[in-house]
């Protein structure tokens, strides 16, 4: 029996010690940190100006500034020198009025509607849509489109959250917004 015995207490031996160097040698609060730091993401590109219509506008970034309006007053602009506009879910009721459906479907950036949910897009751009008839079962937390060129076709994105969504999760559909802005300036 002495002979099976010290075999195995070798092989046990090895497998502790193993295991053990495989231990990584940050400590629990460290891999936390670093994790935590992994999933923050933040918008990195040129500046933007956003226009965005209604009070609470989405977060704060580095490198966006908006510029907060009615849906009147930006509809009644001369001309827009901005990247993007934002339409948030409380100014969808005034948004969506027949009377701006020009204004969106003449406008030469791109807009986007925060929270839509479950709001097609067409009950802003079709005048004989309303919110509740423009409802579907399922659509982007963020959506938007830019009006067609002579060039090009009318271009739609949409930025989905998942199932219990986190901040991260909102933050990561953001940075998608700003980052599509982006690269239409380029």
């Amino acid at each position: 029996m002495n002979v099976i015995r010290g075999p195995l207490t070798l092989m046990l031996l090895a497998m502790i010690f193993i295991g053990g160097c495989s231990e990584s040698a940050d400590k629990p609060e460290e891999k936390e940190e670093k994790e935590e730091k992994q999933t923050v993401l933040q918008y990195e590109g040129t500046p933007l100006n956003i226009a965005v219509v209604g009070e609470d506008g989405p977060a704060d970034f580095p490198g966006v500034t908006y510029h907060t309006y009615s849906m009147q007053n930006l509809a009644n602009k001369d001309q827009l020198e901005y990247d993007a506009i934002i339409v948030m879910k409380s100014e969808f009721e005034e948004a969506a009025k027949k009377t701006f459906t020009p204004f969106f479907n003449s406008v030469d950036i791109p807009v986007f509607f925060s929270d839509a949910g479950d709001i097609g897009l067409w009950a802003f751009t079709h005048e004989e849509m309303t919110l509740d008839r423009a409802k579907r079962n399922s659509a982007g937390f963020i959506q938007g489109y830019m009006n067609a060129t002579a060039e090009e076709e009318r271009t739609s994105w949409s930025y989905y959250l998942p199932d219990d969504p986190t901040e991260a999760d909102r933050t990561k559909a953001w940075v998608g917004v700003f980052e599509t802005v982006e690269s239409i300036g380029e």
